[in-house]
């Protein structure tokens, strides 16, 4: 983090807050499976925090969420979070949101129906035309992200194939909640972008790929930077949440580009990996990547920086899965203990994390997972460590990946799960060749959405300065006993993938 880089965000003439006051801030992240809320204070204190899950609903290729259970968790986890303090001294609020996961809304801002999430593939045909109608690779040109039915574009022309009249309005999470805190549906450029609506060489919603969905701006909501005021909360929402009607919502951004924030990864150079249901990885550059690979790039909250996004899908999800079916009364934390055990008898047993599919860097849909090289002598725990060392051999084959296109990280961050196991961060350490931190608080999303409500109240005169007020990281230690045994297992794993990959592309099946 370098405090003399500014990153010359939008802040508000009047907002400089330089009275020293003890003003405070929310931070509200509107996940995948719930919705975490930081309070902190202008001393960088978490003076607050408050979660609330919410249910998923899922049949098949249909995975759906209540846009409504949303705001309701937003009310459940801000009063937590506000509970016992002076709401006269809660200021602002910004939101780190989910991303890709689309509701319709009828002329009055209510639902039509749930929500399509972003883990919903209904919508391939409809991917397919658009890709056809565009030119093949087109719409990751304009956007920055693949085409596929995962995105907002192939929902919207599936909502339309299925006559959804009494949709007005097209609008992602973001939106939804800044509707319902400020009567305004606002989005910002990263979740524009991963939506594949907007072109990030423009700045604005494409027309061409407008065109081909038949939607028009109209139906959109309006798009502002991040950091932008998107107006005081509604007398409804105000008493819903506990807090002065003279509160501000400020534009918020995607979650992975708020925990950017959170973590202090805002100068040309930092890198993170956010380790959950899928491990997504973000390199922080001053210019756009665009790969044969398809790693995805934005424009980042920081002016002048950019954002590039690969996930690797099926990683933190397949450990789930090895959990919960074959050790469903364990702790991640025995599991650890039991699997470090087994790393020389599983010397030659390989996981592919292809549970539903081959995405980055693979893409190959038809492709399936498995274990390779397994006998009557394994059990769960030397699957558990397979599945673990399939995903930081991942992690790793991405960094390099993101070196040759352009992205050269000095250390890489990590936060979620995986920070919190040393087998895991023992693997790590032992095929990455840079330093390998991780973050001491775990709600990054929320924190960095904080900091975009406390910059643009004028708190921090750059994210640089937030971060390294409030962010503390600790260095894992090399785990070198083992590196030079996950090294060449690394090289034996790329031989089993790239067998397979053949395999797949040669029209093999599962």
């Amino acid at each position: 983090m370098n405090p003399d880089q500014k990153d010359n965000l939008y802040v508000p003439e009047g907002n400089r807050d330089h009275d020293g006051s003890r003003r405070q801030v929310l931070g509200i992240d509107v996940g995948t499976s719930g919705t975490k809320v930081l309070l902190i204070d202008a001393s960088g204190k978490i003076a607050g925090q408050g979660y609330q899950g919410y249910r998923i609903y899922s049949e098949g290729n249909r995975i759906e969420q209540n846009p409504e259970d949303w705001w309701d968790a937003c009310i459940t986890a801000v009063n937590q979070a506000v509970s016992g303090k002076k709401n006269t001294e809660i200021r602002a609020i910004s939101l780190s949101t989910q991303g890709a996961t689309m509701a319709a809304l009828d002329a009055g801002g209510k639902p039509v129906g749930r929500a399509i999430t972003w883990m919903d593939t209904r919508a391939k045909e409809e991917a397919d035309k658009i890709e056809s109608l565009l030119g093949k690779g087109e719409v990751y040109r304009i956007c920055g992200w693949r085409s596929g039915p995962s995105f907002d574009a192939s929902k919207i022309l599936w909502m339309k194939n299925q006559g959804y009249k009494e949709a007005k309005l097209f609008v992602s999470t973001i939106e939804y909640i800044n509707l319902k805190l400020t009567g305004r549906a606002v989005i910002d450029p990263t979740n524009a972008a991963i939506r594949q609506l907007y072109n990030v060489n423009t700045g604005n919603w494409d027309e061409r790929i407008l065109n081909a969905v038949g939607v028009s701006a109209k139906e959109l909501p309006t798009i502002q930077r991040t950091g932008e005021p998107v107006g005081n909360l509604t007398g409804e929402a105000a008493a819903a949440l506990g807090l002065e009607k003279t509160v501000q919502v400020y534009n918020g951004a995607h979650d992975q580009y708020c925990a950017s924030l959170g973590c202090g990864a805002v100068n040309t150079g930092d890198m993170l990996v956010s380790t959950g249901t899928a491990w997504v990885l973000m390199g922080i550059t001053d210019k756009p990547i665009f790969s044969d690979t398809y790693i995805a790039a934005c424009t980042h909250p920081v002016k002048g920086l950019y954002g590039n996004i690969a996930s690797l899908t099926g990683t933190g999800a397949s450990y789930q899965w090895v959990k919960d079916t074959y050790l469903p009364n364990e702790s991640f934390l025995s599991i650890d203990e039991k699997a470090a055990q087994k790393i020389q008898k599983c010397k030659n047993l390989y996981f592919l994390p292809w549970l539903s599919g081959a995405g980055y860097p693979v893409w190959n849909m038809n492709a399936r997972g498995g274990f390779i090289g397994i006998d009557y002598s394994f059990d769960a725990y030397c699957m558990a460590l397979a599945v673990m060392e399939s995903a930081a051999f991942s992690l790793k084959n991405a960094v390099k990946d993101f070196e040759n296109h352009g992205s050269k990280p000095k250390a890489i961050t990590i936060m979620g799960g995986a920070a919190n196991s040393k087998v895991w961060l023992d693997i790590l350490t032992a095929v990455l060749d840079l330093p390998l931190y991780k973050m001491e608080i775990t709600d990054s999303c929320a924190l960095g959405a904080a900091f975009i409500a406390a910059r643009a109240e004028g708190w921090y005169g750059d994210y640089a300065s937030a971060a390294q007020a409030v962010v503390k990281q600790e260095k894992v230690p090399k785990a070198e006993a083992n590196r030079d045994f996950y090294l060449k297992k690394c090289q034996r794993y790329n031989n089993v993938l790239a067998a397979m990959k053949e395999m797949y592309s040669s029209g093999g099946t599962a």
